[in-house]
């Protein structure tokens, strides 16, 4: 403790002892005693000379602690606003965005000091690239990005080190190359954003809702190459990740969102940097946990260009052919001629649905296993609730008309929670075609529900990829 917290700490001891021979001497007086009456003037002067000189010593000290350096603050502004090229150029440029840039750094210093005030600096810059820069300027950034990481992929201690810190030391030559590129397209964004703002002030990106900051990044996180759940909870955990699952998780969710088109692309890197800048990326991950479409064990979809025939028909007397597109995460694309083209998630329901929660009951089925279960309530739309269970009931061993194939059964329930209606779906999932043999409906209570899950049928005849068909 220094001289000025020993002074303060005796005036409040002090305090204490005159406070309490006050009340003795009070006391006395009240018996009749004068006892210890004549020294109260004594100590009351001695007491506040004391306090007196603590405080005086105390005040220099908070205020040379609080305006003292904010003094060295404002006199070094310009000069280390010098050290970042862009942000001197912008504030040379727009005097308003010099005042918004001093003001929030002053007020940042204040708090942290250089180390707080450069973050807040880099905040406000990332704020103009974020709500006023053009797609194009985004997603020129953000292809430099994915260049960058692909660079600091071979040494993962310092992709994860530039991805959470923005420095990185002693990258390899392709590597710094790589960061130039992407900080000169960075920097670009920059310039355009608080050039628009210059300009037109008043036009800007509205800033996400928590469910489109969800939307967005579960989709970054699926399509088209999904994350494992060992990359998601590696960019959940943040600075303590495994550098080589962070590195890759970073790198698959900027791949991602380069793969949409430009206006999306665009979107989705703002709400994820958004997220990073104003420092609620770890929290944001880990409130969502692994998303359902990520990939779980044991889940696949067959290969793209395999054509299934089922013995029923569509409306128009037609048979029901459904040809594999390809696979998004958890979710098998599929084009039928019965319902077009959609996904089918986890092999079990029609991702048209909209129901996260029964991505995510679905998930917790994988990797298949007799005696699993699962559930969740839906809210359907003339706003009653309908409970849905799912339990893998068998493995055994089917006939259909394309052949003998090992499968699970896997029983899905439906009840509607004022008891008007009950039902169960039966689905036959064969882990060798990675797709259903049979499909059964069977109604428990109440009226058959609208659409075409009445409809029960096995797989007739199978066409792989290659076209050959299979006995």
């Amino acid at each position: 403790m220094d001289r000025t917290g020993l002074e303060i700490a005796a005036c409040l001891v002090g305090l204490a002892l005159v406070s309490g021979y006050v009340v003795g001497a009070i006391a006395n007086r009240d018996r009749g005693s004068t006892k210890g009456v004549g020294l109260w003037p004594m100590l009351t002067i001695v007491w506040i000379a004391g306090c007196d000189t603590a405080m005086v010593m105390g005040g220099y000290v908070w205020w040379r602690n609080a305006y003292g350096a904010l003094a060295d603050f404002d006199e070094n502004f310009d000069r280390n606003l010098a050290t970042d090229p862009v942000a001197a150029e912008l504030a040379q440029q727009d005097p308003r965005l010099r005042q918004e840039i001093f003001r929030a750094t002053r007020r940042a210093y204040a708090r942290g000091g250089w180390p707080e005030a450069r973050t807040e600096l880099d905040n406000i810059l990332w704020t103009h690239a974020q709500l006023y820069s053009d797609d194009a300027h985004f997603v020129a950034a953000l292809r430099a990005e994915v260049e960058m990481y692909h660079a600091l992929r071979a040494t993962p201690d310092l992709c994860m080190q530039y991805s959470i810190t923005g420095e990185v030391s002693a990258p390899s030559p392709e590597a710094r190359a790589a960061i130039e590129r992407f900080e000169a397209a960075y920097a670009d964004a920059i310039r355009d954003g608080a050039a628009r703002h210059r300009t037109q002030p008043d036009v800007k990106k509205p800033e996400p809702s928590e469910a489109e900051i969800r939307r967005v990044l579960e989709q970054a996180a699926t399509l088209p190459a999904p994350l494992t759940e060992a990359e998601w909870q590696a960019l959940a955990q943040y600075a303590d990740a495994d550098p080589t699952e962070y590195c890759d998780g970073t790198l698959k969710l900027a791949e991602n969102e380069l793969a949409l088109p430009e206006s999306e692309a665009a979107d989705a890197e703002r709400v994820l940097h958004q997220n990073v800048t104003t420092g609620r990326w770890a929290d944001l991950m880990a409130s969502l946990g692994v998303p359902a479409d990520t990939v779980p064990e044991g889940f696949g979809c067959p290969k793209p260009g395999t054509r299934f025939f089922l013995n029923t028909v569509t409306a128009d007397d037609r048979p029901v052919m459904q040809t594999v597109v390809g696979q998004h995460g958890f979710e098998c694309r599929l084009d039928s001629t019965a319902t077009g083209l959609y996904g089918w998630t986890g092999g079990l329901t029609d991702s048209r649905n909209g129901y996260h929660q029964e991505r995510a009951a679905i998930r917790a089925l994988w990797p298949l296993q007799v005696g699993k279960t699962a559930n969740f309530a839906a809210r359907e739309a003339d706003g009653t609730t309908t409970r849905v269970s799912y339990s893998v009931v068998e493995y055994g061993r089917y006939a259909v008309p394309a052949g003998y194939f090992s499968a699970f059964e896997i029983d899905i329930l439906f009840a509607r929670h004022d008891g008007r209606q009950k039902y169960l779906l039966e689905e036959y999932w064969s882990p060798d075609l990675q797709w259903k043999i049979r499909h059964r409906f069977r109604r428990l209570a109440g009226n058959l529900p609208d659409g075409n899950i009445v409809t029960n049928w096995d797989l007739a005849r199978i066409e792989p990829a290659s076209g050959h068909t299979e006995p």
